[in-house]
C-alpha cells in the first residue's frame, strides 16, 4: 500500500519533476565525492583531503546563514535553480583547469567553498517545497521518497563513478556533476507556480534579520528542536572523520578505486532497504527514542570497522549501517517537518541543518590531521565512540524521551 502511494505521488508532475530532477543531480554528486577522494588519495594527501572537507563545510555555515534569511522570503523554486547553475559552473572548473594542468589546491579550494555555500539549498528547498505539494497525510510517503532517491543515487552513483575514476580519471568524472547540475535546473524551470507558494506573517514583508531572529526564536523554545541539533551534529562530527579516514582505510586493506566505489554502493543497497522496511519495522514506536536507539548501532558499527576486518566484512558492517540510517534520517526530517509552522519551516529547516553541519567540519579536520600520526583505523574508532556517548547524552532530556509523537 505504501508503494502504491509512492508511485502515486511520482505521476503528479511537479513533485515528479523535482524528484527525478533532484535525483539525476544527486547521482551527480556521488561522482564529485568518489572523484575529489581519490585524487587526493592518489597522491597520499590526507591532510588537504580534509582541508577539502573542512572548506566545503565551513562555506555550507556560511550559506546556512543566508538561506536563513530567504527561504521564506522568495520563491524556493528559484532559488534552487540558481543554485544548481551556479554550482555546476564551479564544478566545471576544476576539469577545465585540468585540461591545461594539474589543479592544485588554488583551484579545488574555492571550487569546494562554492559548493559549500549553496548546498544548503536544494536540499532545504527540496524538504520544504515538499509540504507545499503534498497533502499533510502523505508527508510519510513523500519523505521515504525522498529518502529513496538519496539511497538509489549512492547506489548508482559511486559505482558508476569508481568505474569512471579508474577508466578516464578523476578529472573527466567531475564533468559528470557539472551536468546532472544542469539537469535539475531545467527540471525546475519546467515546474509550475504551485511551488512558488510563499507562507506569510500578517500579510507583511519581513527583513532578512526579521526572518532569522524568527527562525531562532522557535528554536530556542522548542526543546526537540535542540535534541535533534544535539544527536546530529555529534553524528555529522563523527561521519565526518569516518569520511575522510575511509579510502584510506581501503588502501591499507588492500583494496583501489573500484573497492571503495563497490562500498558506496553497497551503502546504497541497504539504505534503500531500509527505508522501505522502515514502516513494518518500527510500528508505532517513538520517533525519538528510534532515533536514538539507531544512534546507538551506528556507533557500535564504526567500532567494528575501526578493527580493520577484512574488506568483505567492512562492506557487510556499512550495510547495517546504512540500512539503519534510512528509517533514521525520515524520522528526523518528518519530527522537524511536523513540529514546525509552515511560516518557519523553511528558516528553521535551514538554522538547524547550518547547527548540523556544523559538526561535519569539525569531525574532517581533526581526522585529516589525525591520520598521519595514527592512521585511519584510530580514526573511525574514536568517531564510535563519539557516536555512542553522543547517543546517550540524548536522552538526558525528559521532553526527548516522553514525546508522544510516534512513526509507522
Amino acid at each position: 500500500m505504501g508503494l502504491r502511494r509512492q508511485a502515486a505521488l511520482l505521476r503528479r508532475r511537479d513533485f515528479g519533476l523535482i524528484w527525478w530532477g533532484g535525483f539525476v543531480s544527486r547521482i551527480g554528486d556521488g561522482f564529485t565525492l568518489i572523484a575529489v577522494s581519490w585524487f587526493f588519495a592518489e597522491r597520499d594527501a590526507p591532510g588537504e583531503l580534509g582541508l577539502w572537507f573542512l572548506c566545503f563545510e565551513v562555506a555550507a555555515i556560511a550559506g546556512g546563514i543566508l538561506l536563513s534569511g530567504v527561504m521564506d522570503a522568495y520563491s524556493r523554486r528559484w532559488l534552487m535553480v540558481i543554485d544548481s547553475l551556479v554550482r555546476a559552473a564551479a564544478i566545471a572548473v576544476i576539469p577545465a583547469v585540468g585540461l591545461f594542468t594539474d589543479p592544485g589546491l588554488g583551484v579545488l579550494l574555492p571550487a569546494a567553498a562554492v559548493l559549500g555555500f549553496f548546498s544548503p539549498t536544494a536540499d532545504v528547498g527540496l524538504r520544504t517545497i515538499t509540504v507545499d505539494l503534498v497533502e499533510s497525510s502523505e508527508l510519510t510517503e513523500a519523505n521515504s521518497l525522498e529518502q529513496v532517491q538519496w539511497i538509489t543515487a549512492s547506489l548508482v552513483g559511486p559505482t558508476l563513478a569508481g568505474v569512471v575514476v579508474a577508466v578516464a580519471g578523476a578529472l573527466t568524472a567531475l564533468w559528470i556533476d557539472a551536468a546532472s547540475f544542469v539537469v535539475f535546473a531545467v527540471a525546475l524551470i519546467a515546474m509550475s507556480e504551485r511551488a512558488d507558494r510563499l507562507h506569510g506573517e500578517g500579510g507583511r514583508r519581513r527583513s532578512f534579520v526579521q526572518d532569522v531572529r524568527g527562525g531562532m526564536a522557535y528554536i530556542r523554545r522548542e526543546p526537540i528542536m535542540w535534541g535533534i541539533i544535539q544527536l546530529t551534529a555529534g553524528a555529522r562530527i563523527a561521519n565526518g572523520g569516518m569520511s575522510v579516514a575511509l579510502p584510506f582505510l581501503v588502501q591499507d586493506l588492500g583494496g583501489g578505486s573500484v573497492a571503495y566505489g563497490v562500498l558506496g554502493t553497497v551503502a546504497g543497497a541497504a539504505g534503500l532497504v531500509g527505508t522501505v522496511a522502515a514502516g513494518p519495522i518500527y510500528p508505532r514506536v517513538s520517533a525519538t527514542l528510534a532515533v536514538t536507539a539507531l544512534s546507538v548501532f551506528q556507533g557500535v558499527a564504526l567500532l567494528a570497522i575501526s578493527l580493520e576486518p577484512p574488506l568483505v566484512v567492512v562492506g557487510v558492517v556499512i550495510g547495517l549501517m546504512s540500512f539503519t540510517l534510512a528509517p533514521w534520517n525520515v524520522f528526523l526530517l518528518t519530527l522537524r517537518q511536523r513540529l514546525v509552522p509552515p511560516e518557519l519551516l523553511g528558516r528553521v529547516m535551514s538554522l538547524t541543518m547550518l547547527s548540523i553541519r556544523a559538526g561535519e567540519p569539525v569531525g574532517a579536520g581533526l581526522g585529516g590531521a589525525a591520520l598521519g600520526p595514527l592512521g585511519p583505523a584510530v580514526v573511525i574508532g574514536a568517531a564510535g565512540l563519539l557516536a555512542l556517548a553522543n547517543s546517550a547524552a540524548s536522552l538526558t532530556s525528559r521532553r526527548w524521551r516522553r514525546l508522544e509523537m510516534r512513526v509507522g
